[in-house]
């Protein structure tokens, strides 16, 4: 695909650079994920490319491994020079490494290599074709899931079927003591991201679960289809949240600790943006839950953010003002979308399908057809969607008797607190959430 000429942020979510073979993401149709145990051999290839890839060496990058032929020609390209660079400045060296995790994935075995540098934390994974080296992905920092017990909390796997065969990972959260609970499904924000919605150092949905349990309230929570398949030409977010969101409701409905009447879907940054659109295709839904949900087309918001964070350190450098200058004429382009030609551009991060579908779409106004309860919450040090946004769904829907609407001074778009200006240091921070925001969800349910 051919890309306009910048890097793109997008709404909630730190970007990291990935990586990989053509072989790895071509096929849409993801096999269930497995747990696998780790050969010596990929365990010591794993550290072994942590350190490398940390300390910036490019040549031992090139030489010292064995890659599929896509990945071996990637690695020589200019661009992922500069990626990797660029991202071992962010690290700096390697002060510790984790136990790492695989699983089987599309006949290939990916590892997970919890990593711990000087200035951050993340997962490096390293996907394994036989002995070949498929793919390298930065992810966010997670270790492996049993490492993360909820006391009183009973957390069950149950993977999500999805609309194009074989299965996501999911996790049915329930209270241990009692029957019949009420359930909120977790939708994320923009971009891949994981069940527990892993944002740096900050896992927003594992602590909604785990709040959310000790109140009575199950929780069911997935990855996004993205964090392992193709996102293709002609997807849109019928495809990227639409059919998923449909699959977990119809799942909650099967499970006899449910109780069938009292499913709700909070919907976090984009996944908040999408519950109107979801909301036209369901009628099993108790409530919906905006968290820091967009209002704007998402084109404006992305170059707010991005103007924002160039502005963060009091100035403008000239590469800066190079990139808020493309991203100010891409979006234009975007709003012209619908006299675009039919290429493989890829505008923001988007491309042309996806774009057309959301060209008509207003969620204020498409959120005027809700008749259930509705609860949004706004954090109000969130600089990726912020005040502008709420000021919309304030103007739509303060007076509504089904509204309900809060904030949050202290709180991020993670929400979760802090008292600095707020920037994507935040996310450094291992913090809980904001304690008011989970009284207000607790409260709208029960």
């Amino acid at each position: 695909m051919k890309r306009t000429g910048w890097l793109f942020l997008l709404i909630f979510t730190l970007i990291l650079s990935s990586c990989s073979s053509s072989n790895e993401e071509s096929a849409s149709d993801t096999t269930k994920t497995q747990d696998v145990t780790i050969t010596l051999t990929q365990k010591e290839t794993c550290e072994k490319l942590a350190n490398i890839i940390c300390d910036g060496d490019i040549q031992a990058l090139q030489n010292d491994f064995t890659y599929l032929d896509e990945m071996g020609k990637a690695v020589k390209e200019k661009n992922f020079q500069t990626q990797i660079m660029s991202f071992s400045k962010s690290c700096g060296s390697v002060v510790s490494l984790q136990t790492p995790y695989a699983q089987s994935y599309q006949g290939n075995v990916a590892v997970f290599q919890p990593v711990i540098t000087q200035k951050q934390k993340f997962n490096l994974q390293v996907t394994f074709a036989g002995d070949k080296i498929a793919g390298i992905f930065f992810r966010p920092y997670q270790l492996p899931e049993e490492t993360m017990k909820m006391d009183g909390i009973k957390q069950k796997e149950m993977d999500l079927k999805i609309a194009t065969g074989g299965n996501i990972k999911g996790y049915l959260c329930t209270p241990e003591k009692g029957d019949k609970f009420p359930v909120v499904i977790l939708l994320g924000g923009s971009g891949p991201s994981d069940h527990n919605e892993t944002i740096g150092n900050q896992k927003p949905f594992y602590e909604l679960a785990k709040e959310l349990g000790k109140q009575g309230i199950a929780t069911y929570r997935f990855d996004k289809r993205t964090l392992e398949n193709t996102f293709t030409q002609t997807d849109t977010i019928q495809q990227e949240y639409i059919e998923d969101a449909l699959s977990a409701i119809q799942l909650m409905q099967q499970q006899k600790q449910i109780d069938k009447q009292r499913i709700y879907v909070l919907g976090h940054s984009q996944g908040g943006y999408i519950l109107p659109r979801l909301n036209e295709q369901t009628k099993d839904i108790a409530g919906y839950i905006f968290m820091a949900a967009p209002s704007r087309p998402i084109e404006d918001s992305m170059v707010e953010q991005l103007t924002y964070l160039a502005k963060l350190d009091g100035k403008v450098d000239a590469e800066e003002q190079k990139q808020l200058d493309e991203a100010e004429t891409v979006r234009k382009q975007i709003k012209q979308i619908a006299s675009s030609k039919h290429d493989d551009t890829l505008y923001l991060g988007m491309t042309r399908a996806y774009l057309m579908d959301l060209a008509t779409y207003d969620p204020v106004k498409t959120a005027e057809k809700i008749q259930v309860p509705v609860l949004l919450c706004q954090g109000l040090r969130d600089y990726q969607v912020t005040k502008t946004d709420l000021k919309r769904w304030q103007q739509a829907f303060a007076e509504k008797a089904n509204w309900t609407i809060r904030t949050y001074a202290t709180a991020n778009h993670a929400m979760s607190k802090g008292s600095e200006q707020p920037s994507p240091k935040d996310y450094n921070q291992e913090a809980g959430l904001d304690v008011t925001f989970v009284k207000d969800i607790v409260q709208f349910i029960k």
